[in-house]
């Protein structure tokens, strides 16, 4: 099946180069597809001799990564140009009367990554090596039928492709109405005309104050019961019984806030107690803000627009548009209400991409089970 099998060479850092040949990596390999992903490259000025011509690619040769992430495939195409390969990635260069695109749509298969898996198991093998490659068994078809499964396998994917970009348009635009249900509820769009008039702005610390420094050191030994707890690390919140780290804060009563540092987002908690890790922020609200509005407000496209999310001694620095209680509620009724159908949306939307992903999977499988042409 195959005339030739290599793999690239080590240490070719010391020839990269801001112009000549493409130097392909792991990186540019893709799962679930065999083309080559050129969106990051590396260029070489390789060396002269036999260890370049040795893993330099040629037109229609096939490329399998064999470190880290194992059997992603691609295809050299025609008019590749000048191109070598890392140590990362092997080359096998099919015999005239394959077709590579055959052979590749093979190991990208379940039954392919089955064969590839099964190589590398063992304690102490990391990776797959060439005679793992060169002992693939591939279930060939005549010439003339390994050209029709290509180009129905292709035909398919083409229209699994056009809806997976269709699903993908849609989870944008749904992102995009939840910014814009945040913002317009939480500037009163929703509100009654009688009601708009008595929004208040107020500076940041009217409407929240910081907790995180206050409450005790949660020791290591010490339990809390299951339910009683909120962790909060970094803009999540994982609800358990007990935690390990000495460095944490026991804050309560609740509700509260949560900003993270690193995630840049909000979350209300309101668990009877919870514990803020490190680069978390506890906000407690303050006057007639409620939670659960502050929650939305702050989570809102305005906030993101102007860049407070970034750094909270920004976010500190802005003021809050307020209404009264009872708008508040209506404004959090109505944002939930819409969510609801919204997030209805998102894990449909989800769900849809889920399939689309197993039936790639099913597709590649009927190639070469004989059922699809």
């Amino acid at each position: 099946m195959f005339a030739f099998v290599t793999s690239g060479s080590r240490g070719w850092a010391k020839y990269y180069s801001d112009q000549g040949p493409l130097f392909l990596r792991i990186g540019n390999l893709n799962r679930g597809s065999i083309s080559l992903d050129l969106q990051d490259i590396q260029r070489v000025a390789p060396p002269k001799g036999a260890e370049g011509l040795r893993t330099r690619v040629a037109p229609n040769d096939i490329l399998v990564s064999i470190t880290a992430d194992l059997g992603l495939v691609a295809v050299i195409p025609n008019g590749c140009g000048e191109a070598y390969i890392n140590q990362h990635v092997a080359l096998a260069r099919p015999q005239s009367d394959v077709n590579s695109k055959y052979v590749a749509w093979f190991i990208a298969s379940p039954e392919g990554q089955d064969q590839l898996s099964a190589l590398q198991r063992g304690a102490t093998k990391k990776g797959l090596g060439l005679d793992d490659i060169r002992s693939l068994r591939v279930p060939m078809a005549p010439p003339d039928a390994q050209n029709q499964i290509v180009a129905e396998i292709e035909k398919q994917f083409t229209r699994l492709d056009a809806g997976v970009e269709a699903l993908k348009r849609l989870q944008a635009h749904l992102r995009r109405y939840r910014a814009a249900v945040l913002k317009a509820a939480c500037e009163g769009a929703y509100a009654s005309p009688s009601s708009r008039g008595e929004w208040v702005v107020v500076p940041f610390d009217a409407a929240l104050e910081v907790v995180s420094d206050h409450g005790k050191r949660v020791a290591q030994a010490e339990y809390m019961p299951e339910g009683e707890l909120a962790v909060v690390d970094q803009g999540e919140m994982l609800v358990g019984g007990f935690t390990n780290d000495v460095s944490m804060q026991y804050v309560g009563p609740l509700p509260i806030l949560v900003f993270g540092d690193h995630t840049r987002r909000f979350k209300y908690v309101d668990f009877p107690f919870a514990v803020g890790a490190q680069g978390v922020k506890l906000l407690r609200p303050k006057g007639d803000a409620t939670h659960k509005f502050l929650f939305y407000a702050l989570s809102s496209a305005k906030f993101e627009d102007r860049g407070y999310s970034r750094h909270f001694q920004f976010l500190k620095k802005t003021d809050l548009l307020i209404p009264p209680r009872e708008a508040q509620e209506a404004a959090v009724a109505e944002i939930e209400s819409r969510m609801s159908v919204l997030d209805s949306a998102v894990r449909a939307t989800s769900e849809a991409l889920q399939r689309s992903g197993r039936l790639r999977a099913a597709i590649l499988r009927a190639a070469f089970d004989g059922h699809l042409i």
